[in-house]
């Protein structure tokens, strides 16, 4: 649970536009490193990415979020940045920190294990069933 104790809550609420030569990876490694970070600093809040637009809005102390919030303005990574909101909230308005359209790329096809391999054994066990007697045995 993050208690607000006596500090005074700010909410900072923005669009951008990431730069277009931002590979998969990369923005991958950013929505960790934003998660990770805003978590351990006890920030709430939501990320949304939807090719290359962002909208974000982070929640919590003032004196965590002011200066995150001048990286952001100042961070070449964003472009055309539109505030929405920034000012003191009576309330959080989210439990925890999200992220959300980060997704991998698609995952790589799977290849079955080697014949023979430990893999390979477990597929085949696992493919026998209680059936009778008859096996089944999956192709490896």
């Amino acid at each position: 649970m993050i208690r607000d104790s006596d500090a005074r809550l700010v909410a900072f609420s923005f669009s951008s536009r990431l730069e277009a030569d931002q590979s998969t990876t990369a923005l991958m490694q950013l929505a960790r490193q934003i998660w990770r970070d805003n978590v351990r600093a006890g920030l709430t809040g939501v990320l949304t990415r939807c090719g290359t637009d962002l909208d974000q809005t982070i929640e919590g102390p003032g004196d965590v979020v002011a200066p995150l919030s001048a990286r952001i303005l100042t961070d070449p990574r964003h472009g055309d940045i539109a505030i929405r909101f920034f000012g003191p909230i009576a309330r959080r308005h989210y439990a925890g920190w999200s992220v959300e359209g980060f997704e991998q790329p698609s995952p790589v096809p799977f290849e079955p294990p080697p014949r023979g391999s430990l893999l390979s054994l477990v597929a085949r066990q696992s493919a026998t069933h209680g059936d009778g007697g008859r096996s089944r045995t999956v192709a490896t």
